[in-house]
């Protein structure tokens, strides 16, 4: 029995279309029996649109890459780095860093357990080595939408996927 996988499921529109056109064109050198393993199966179904794929796929790459940077702070929480913050501000914490991991400037005010009796200030120096962690993400996603695309038609995904992760 073969499960589906993720990627699967995301992407493989252009593949299945082109064996069903094979199938149909008679391009095939033998004729398909019943049980032939290539043959259109009804689970199937029709192709995701593009810029759907777009939004899920863009939408995981924001999900993991939170997620990602959540479980290094908590990491850090448990070996004893954030004992003043507590498991919530360490979550707080995880996504003010995700955020400058994506060169958004933050507040120094806004930075949970640390003490800014002397001030404060903006935080605009880029964790490179996190930053790596959605690019990464973001790369495999890309991969996914281009093989699922005909010629010519990468852009209509790419920027639906862009608007929601914006």
């Amino acid at each position: 029995m073969n499960f589906p996988t993720f990627s699967g499921m995301l992407s493989g529109a252009r593949e299945r279309l082109q064996r069903r056109q094979d199938g149909a064109s008679g391009n095939s050198p033998t004729p398909k029996s019943p049980s032939d393993p290539e043959r259109r199966h009804p689970e199937d179904g029709f192709p995701m649109p593009l810029w759907l794929q777009g939004v899920i796929e863009l939408l995981a790459v924001a999900v993991i890459s939170l997620l990602l940077t959540g479980l290094l702070m908590a990491a850090v929480w448990l070996a004893g780095g954030f004992d003043s913050l507590g498991a919530l501000g360490g979550f707080q914490l995880a996504g003010q860093v995700w955020l400058v991991a994506h060169c958004t400037p933050l507040t120094m005010a806004a930075i949970q357990g640390i003490d800014l009796s002397s001030g404060g200030g903006t935080l605009t120096l880029v964790p490179l080595g996190l930053t790596l962690i959605p690019f990464g993400l973001a790369v495999i996603a890309g991969r996914r939408i281009a093989r699922a695309c005909w010629r010519g038609q990468f852009l209509k995904p790419f920027f639906a996927g862009m608007v929601t992760y914006a």
